[in-house]
């Protein structure tokens, strides 16, 4: 296989085209799926980013109704009719046509625009933690895609080596210099690597479904992904990574929650001083058939209810934003360190087994396949050695697959770009 997985949050920016209009993707069902390609689907049809996107208007027309005055109240008050003596009938009623407007106090309509234009920023926070998870996944499966692809290729191998095993054995039984029962076992064995070929081609396809899945695809447009799994990115040092997850994508989500619980106190704090109500209209005297002005002025009393219970309420919610911020560095530290070391183990296993120990299993393998041909080695000792390569051969890609996975892990934390592809 081509390519590589290097870089993968340099692609992320692939997923601001969420809303964009759909369109019909070109399907070639033999083409191979680079990461860009992956990321750039996603971005265009993944449909928990698309709905997540409407938010971000919705909350615009919050704000619109936010700044809003209050509308105007107009009001028709009748007195002294339907009475009993002077006052029966209507001939001494008292007509009051008036017109109110509710003045707001203490900047309150600048406070709650204020309130919806933190909530927007959280939202968009929100919406850019929801791509980051979604180009996370996007990583993760497009590994296990490419773990199984090596999978296949080492049954493929083995499927080889055991028909390359049983020709050599049905060679020596045929000159009596091997038991018949050692052509069973290697039939057997032939058969076996034919089974787990299939068991390692049913699990490839189940993998490029949930990858495709990612952007609403039922049925796979591709059959294969271009990576280099072996292909390592460098490791950054522990202090850099504690460093950038200061700036991830969560924590600058509370940070902008922050400003919310803020504005909210504020809002809280500005509702303690009461609002005023003014009114001015005309009263009609029907008794001397005169015409009046009258005015009122409605202040209420904040005895009893000063807001305090919402303006306790508002100080809790900002209290517990810095508590869940202390929370979430002290566990994504620990995360980090985690991942950190688990790169580090997997990088040294990689090393290991390929300059190492796979190089010498190989060379332990031909050296027996030659003997058993010669007589020399028993049939046990060369299956026995082409287990051992086969074994280290599949933790190797294991290996592989999980140093890419930890690393979209330590990228998903810190938010930063340092493994995606070029291309």
């Amino acid at each position: 296989m081509c390519a590589c997985l290097r870089r993968p949050w340099a692609c992320v920016l692939f997923l601001s085209f969420a809303v964009a209009p759909a369109v019909a993707v070109e399907i070639d069902r033999d083409a191979s799926l680079t990461l860009r390609d992956a990321l750039s689907r996603v971005g265009e049809f993944n449909p928990d980013i698309k709905a997540s996107a409407f938010e971000l208007p919705a909350l615009d027309g919050r704000r619109e109704q936010a700044g809003l005055h209050p509308n105007p109240a107009i009001s028709l008050e009748v007195e002294n009719v339907a009475g009993i003596g002077a006052y029966e009938g209507a001939e001494s009623a008292e007509i009051t046509l008036a017109l109110s407007q509710l003045i707001e106090l203490g900047g309150k309509r600048g406070l709650r625009v204020g309130i919806v234009d933190a909530t927007y920023s959280v939202a968009e926070s929100e919406l850019a933690v929801r791509r980051l998870d979604v180009a996370s996944e996007v990583l993760r499966r497009f590994v296990q895609v490419a773990r199984e692809q090596e999978h296949v290729a080492l049954s493929d191998h083995r499927s080889k080596l055991a028909e390359r095993t049983l020709a050599a054995v049905e060679t020596r039984v045929n000159a009596a210099r091997s038991p018949l029962a050692e052509l069973h076992r290697a039939k057997a064995a032939r058969n076996q690597a034919s089974l787990n070929r299939d068991n390692a081609e049913r699990q490839l396809r189940a993998s490029l479904y949930r990858l495709a899945a990612l952007w609403g695809e039922s049925e796979p447009s591709f059959r294969s992904v271009k990576a280099e799994l072996y292909s390592l990115p460098p490791i950054s040092n522990l202090e850099d990574l504690l460093r950038r997850l200061e700036e991830s994508p969560d924590v600058a989500r509370l940070l902008t929650e922050a400003r919310l619980r803020d504005a909210e106190l504020r809002l809280a704090e500005a509702r303690r001083r009461p609002d005023l109500t003014v009114s001015g209209g005309i009263r009609r005297l029907e008794q001397t058939n005169d015409m009046a002005l009258v005015f009122s002025v409605q202040l209420p009393l904040a005895i009893n209810d000063r807001n305090q219970g919402a303006i306790r309420e508002a100080r809790v919610r900002r209290e517990q934003v810095d508590a869940q911020y202390a929370a979430l560095l002290n566990t994504a530290r620990a995360d980090l360190f985690g991942f950190h070391q688990g790169l580090l183990q997997a990088r040294a296993e990689i090393e290991a087994l390929r300059g190492q120990v796979l190089p010498e299993l190989e060379d332990a393998l031909r050296q027996t396949e030659l003997a058993y041909e010669r007589g020399r080695y028993s049939y046990l000792e060369l299956v026995d050695a082409q287990r051992s390569v086969i074994e280290v051969r599949s933790t190797l890609i294991d290996a592989a697959a999980r140093y890419h996975s930890v690393l979209a892990e330590i990228e998903r934390l810190t938010g930063q770009a340092f493994a995606l592809p070029a291309y």
